[in-house]
């Protein structure tokens, strides 16, 4: 933990209380996958209200205990930290119950005869997916441990203005996210029936909402983004390098709504290859290129630079994808995991 915080913060009193909350949230990692587990179980089943149920208990009992802890007890990163354990824990308890509740007495009782049974055919393609699904994300989040680790070299202004930027750009990929857990629970089904046509009417009927949604958080952030801003930070130096960056934010939903999408579509499609393929293309041939092409010729600020590799990363990944979904179609190939 020490080695990686000497990455991700600067070293004195921010890298000290960085390792105390992550050695503290450390905690909550069993319950966080478990509940992502059975959220996936709920997206798969084309419910998507009882994974906002979790969601939303998660938020709202964080959210309380934060006051609680920080605001009332003073402690601070620790009482953060602790604030979300008992949130995630609690999340669990509720996924579990709602599970309990919504699952078929078959599938019950499959539970209870699981242990002992080993896997069932098609294992390997499940640890295949998984494989592919752990990598991509792992990508993903390189991509963002890196621009959390290049701002902390920046300046503490620059680290807490840049924490607050990415607070805006989760805001949007959570309503971004959930839509594409919904196009990815269409596709499913039209896969899962062989009808092509079908399955081409849910990406058709999934992409101007898509877009739309990402519009909607683009123009929220255009008008209103001071008081978000005012709500997130009441330090003037935070606010003003905030302010100073905040327009790549501003268009990350919009330029990032393909993205979404067709990971939905790929997702539900099992097409998670493809998924993985275009995240490195779009890391190692865009962000990278763009990030170094920003530091050598671009005289407009080192973090300036950075989100603009951001927002072209975002962009990559729908192109890429959008590439991707072209030639397969074409081929004809849509169909071709569907029962593998």
């Amino acid at each position: 933990m020490p080695a990686l915080m000497s990455v991700l913060a600067p070293a004195g009193d921010v890298r000290d209380l960085a390792i105390q909350y992550a050695w503290i949230r450390m905690a909550s990692v069993p319950a966080a996958l478990v509940t992502l587990v059975i959220s996936g179980w709920f997206v798969g089943a084309g419910d998507t209200r009882r994974p906002l149920v979790i969601v939303a208990t998660v938020n709202v009992v964080n959210l309380v205990l934060d006051v609680a802890f920080v605001g009332g007890l003073g402690w601070n990163s620790a009482g953060a930290a602790a604030a979300t354990v008992i949130a995630e824990w609690l999340g669990l308890a509720v996924a579990v119950t709602l599970w309990w509740r919504a699952a078929r007495p078959a599938t019950r009782a499959a539970v209870r005869r699981w242990r002992g049974r080993g896997l069932r055919t098609g294992w390997r393609r499940l640890a295949a997916m998984n494989t592919d699904l752990f990598l991509r994300t792992a990508t993903l989040y390189a991509v963002l441990t890196f621009v959390t680790a290049y701002g902390a070299r920046l300046g503490p202004d620059i680290l807490a203005a840049n924490a607050i930027l990415m607070q805006l750009m989760l805001l949007a990929s959570y309503g971004q996210d959930g839509y594409a857990h919904a196009a990815e629970s269409m596709v499913a089904r039209e896969v899962g029936r062989r009808d092509v046509p079908a399955f081409r009417r849910a990406v058709a009927a999934s992409a101007l909402p898509a877009v739309a949604i990402g519009g909607v958080f683009t123009i929220a952030y255009l008008l209103a983004s001071g008081p978000f801003l005012a709500v997130l930070t009441s330090l003037p130096e935070v606010t003003a390098a905030a302010q100073e960056h905040i327009g790549w934010v501003v268009w990350l939903p919009l330029a990032s709504s393909a993205a979404y999408l067709f990971d939905g579509v790929f997702l539900g499609a099992g097409r998670t290859r493809e998924m993985l393929v275009t995240m490195l293309a779009a890391a190692l041939l865009v962000f990278v290129p763009a990030l170094l092409a920003g530091l050598a010729w671009v005289d407009d600020g080192r973090n300036h630079d950075l989100w603009r590799a951001f927002l072209l990363f975002n962009v990559a990944r729908g192109v890429f994808m959008g590439i991707a979904y072209v030639r397969i179609s074409r081929a004809g190939r849509w169909l071709d995991r569907a029962h593998a």
